[in-house]
């Protein structure tokens, strides 16, 4: 599992994978970089309260549009409220890496709960998409708020 700020966000991710950080997310790679074939990036944004009213499905599509990158296929943005209150919206493009020369699937979202708020990425190749889907998946199915972690290698304090 990940845990950001003692359990301010928590989520699940493939065991095998590595973990790396930097100055503004936790990266979660299939494999040592430079070697990996996707990236599972994670922050936390620090969002004044307004923000708690703003759909997030438009924080994810102005975030896309606003890129500069070149992008040959966007898909419709996926908005999510679980019975938990967790909510998440994200949009996946297509695009040309030109030092590989491949190309490869962006997934940008947003997850809010408990007044929190997640910035989520995953990148990875278009021709090796289906041994990696599983990984988003479980991220977001996983993706909690606000939970007491004091240790991340025993999970969860349950009271």
């Amino acid at each position: 599992m990940c845990v950001l700020d003692r359990g301010a966000i928590r989520f699940d991710f493939p065991c095998a994978w590595k973990v790396s950080t930097d100055d503004d997310a936790v990266r979660i790679r299939d494999k040592a970089d430079p070697d990996g074939n996707c990236v599972l990036a994670v922050s936390r944004m620090h969002l004044p309260q307004e923000a708690n009213w703003v759909p997030l499905g438009e924080m994810v599509s102005g975030t896309v549009k606003s890129e500069d990158r070149q992008i040959f296929e966007m898909k419709p943005v996926v908005e999510t409220v679980r019975e938990d209150g967790v909510e998440f919206a994200w949009q996946e493009v297509r695009c040309h890496d030109k030092e590989q020369n491949r190309e490869y699937f962006s997934r940008l979202g947003v997850g809010r709960g408990s007044g929190i708020f997640c910035l989520i990425t995953f990148d990875y190749w278009v021709d090796q998409a289906g041994q990696f889907e599983y990984a988003w998946e479980e991220a977001l199915r996983s993706l909690t708020f606000a939970l007491d972690v004091k240790d991340p290698t025993l999970g969860p304090v349950v009271q």
